[in-house]
């Protein structure tokens, strides 16, 4: 089912459903900050979250090579960002589809 066929009553229930997966499987989306490479010479995947740009990303590429990232609120404390939010974000763009890469979801 895509997004657009989603019922209004399942669009708003969708980001706190997300968010709960996103919990329960924390350890695999902070191997993403950990592990991620670029996409492009000229693009990191982390900057495919909203609110990451040069300044955040070089931030997180330093921390994690002082030590890996282990938890959302390790992230959250040494880089001063919502990694949680920053994952259901870009999890339910992906969702609505229109997206030139796709890191969480399978294209349409």
């Amino acid at each position: 089912i895509r997004y657009d066929e989603l019922t209004a009553a399942a669009k708003d229930e969708l980001e706190s459903v997300i968010e709960k997966i996103v919990v329960m499987r924390e350890r695999e989306f902070v191997e993403f900050f950990n592990k991620s490479e670029p996409i492009t010479t000229r693009m990191h995947s982390l900057e495919l979250l909203r609110g990451i740009g040069k300044k955040t990303l070089w931030k997180i590429l330093e921390e994690r090579k002082k030590r890996p990232f282990t938890s959302f609120a390790d992230i959250q404390g040494r880089v001063k960002i919502d990694p949680k939010r920053l994952v259901v974000e870009r999890i339910i763009e992906e969702l609505k589809g229109g997206q030139k890469y796709y890191v969480f979801t399978a294209p349409p």
